[in-house]
């Protein structure tokens, strides 16, 4: 009974470690495609470090001796899509490495060539692999298409050469990857700072592009029965705004049926936000979400910190998901949309980033890594300031005027805290969809649009 519960709380995707005899391996019994009797599949659930967890499954038919590996990603999808535009312009380019996984689209705007989503399999290579592993695609049936089509066999023939030409740098070219899944990524040599060479873009995902991963169902299949449901769960909600709402989602790290409560709550001298908090049992998964929930407000907010003592790590801070996260000294920005809202303190706020910036570039600090790469470098002076070692300063600066960081001397000035009103920019009023709201006559305006189309 005890080892059964042992089994239970581990976590669905383990690291492998030497201490670990038993992996979990599953066996099934399934066909072997070539000759039609039964082989044997293995399958393992693991996770790369500083990576996601994946999925490896090998086959094997002990009657024709056929066999066959495959690697899956087995993680979540992100809740927004990526994209990476990449400008190969010296040899070692070539050399980045990426990830490409199952849902994410290839194209190569010079040739006109396009590798759609599933064209490939999930690979983890390099620019130069994936360029190399598609002329070998188009290679592996040219000695029947010489005979059955010379025309075009010459044609996939040029095509091949000028790859082979992208794969040894003689010529400059452009990469995309866009996966609506966000699970691709391209190396950045250059992180934290800009690449001049790369774009990134995180985007949300359309509907078609959530019907196509499995997220969503058509509207059409929608019944009248579960919106009636809906509404009387939303008006229930509304009479009870203090209570504690927990519904099961999936652990984002081990994938294990877990909790998310969700509560309002007003903070002193701000306004009220809604914190949402999600605790795995099974693999020890913590994380904490804050959304706003007063809106927008007029103004956009600066916050200004004076790091001088320890008691300073100690304050409480709210980061919305719009928030901009500046370290001077550093010439160190975190952007908006990397990370979700938090409701912690100083010393979370750093860490957070600190943690983020593995997460967002594993390539970055494994063994590949160069060792005095700015990457490292940024590391190694968030932890200087975590542990007190050096005095900085910190900015939050959030268009949307829903950050805050908790003043030591209220309801006197704060010495150490400078807050600063300002006048958002067209710009990012853009990047907050307040130029696309229609408060005033809003119904005709659905009306026109739904005759339009």
């Amino acid at each position: 009974m005890a080892e059964d519960q042992e089994l239970t709380n581990k976590p669905l995707f383990r690291a492998i470690e030497p201490d670990d005899d038993l992996p979990e391996i599953s066996e099934i019994e399934s066909l072997c495609m070539n000759c039609h009797e039964n082989g044997i599949t293995r399958l393992m659930l693991t996770k790369i470090p500083m990576f996601r967890e994946i999925i490896i499954m090998s086959f094997s038919c002990s009657h024709c001796h056929t066999q066959n590996n495959e690697v899956q990603f087995g993680g979540k999808f992100e809740d927004q899509g990526c994209r990476y535009k990449l400008q190969v312009k010296e040899a070692k380019d070539l050399n980045r490495q990426l990830v490409k996984s199952d849902w994410c689209k290839v194209t190569i705007p010079q040739l006109d060539f396009e590798i759609p989503a599933h064209g490939q399999t999930a690979v983890l290579t390099t620019v130069e692999g994936l360029l190399q592993r598609t002329a070998d695609g188009l290679q592996a049936l040219q000695p029947e298409r010489k005979i059955a089509q010379p025309e075009i066999a010459a044609k996939i023939d040029a095509f091949i050469e000028r790859l082979q030409a992208y794969s040894r740098g003689e010529e400059v070219f452009s990469m995309i990857l866009d996966d609506p899944a966000g699970n691709s990524f391209i190396e950045n040599p250059c992180f934290p700072n800009n690449d001049n060479s790369m774009t990134v873009e995180y985007y949300d995902r359309t509907s078609q592009d959530n019907i196509l991963l499995g997220l969503e169902v058509d509207s059409d299949t929608i019944t009248e029965s579960n919106t009636d449901g809906k509404r009387e769960k939303e008006e229930a909600e509304e009479e009870n705004p203090n209570e504690v709402i927990v519904f099961t989602i999936n652990c984002p790290s081990c994938l294990t049926p877990t909790q998310t409560k969700m509560m309002p709550i007003q903070i002193p001298h701000f306004k009220e936000v809604i914190i949402m908090a999600t605790t795995c049992d099974a693999c020890g998964y913590r994380t904490n979400e804050v959304k706003s929930g007063a809106g927008i407000s007029e103004k956009g907010t600066r916050l200004t910190l004076n790091i001088t003592s320890p008691q300073d790590m100690t304050r409480d801070v709210l980061k919305s998901e719009t928030c901009v996260v500046l370290i001077p000294e550093l010439e160190f920005e975190w952007h908006t949309g990397v990370s979700a809202g938090k409701f912690t303190t100083v010393e979370g706020v750093l860490t957070n980033v600190k943690d983020e910036l593995q997460r967002f570039n594993p390539l970055g600090i494994g063994d590949s890594a160069v060792d005095d790469s700015k990457m490292k470098q940024t590391i190694a002076y968030l932890n200087e300031i975590i542990s007190g070692e050096r005095k900085t300063t910190i900015v939050l600066d959030d268009p949307a005027g829903n950050s805050f960081i908790q003043s030591d001397c209220l309801p006197d000035p704060d010495p150490c805290l400078l807050i600063e009103y300002y006048q958002r920019t067209d710009e990012q009023d853009d990047n907050l969809g307040i130029k696309d709201m229609c408060v005033e006559n809003y119904e005709i305006l659905e009306e026109e649009q739904k005759t339009d189309g």
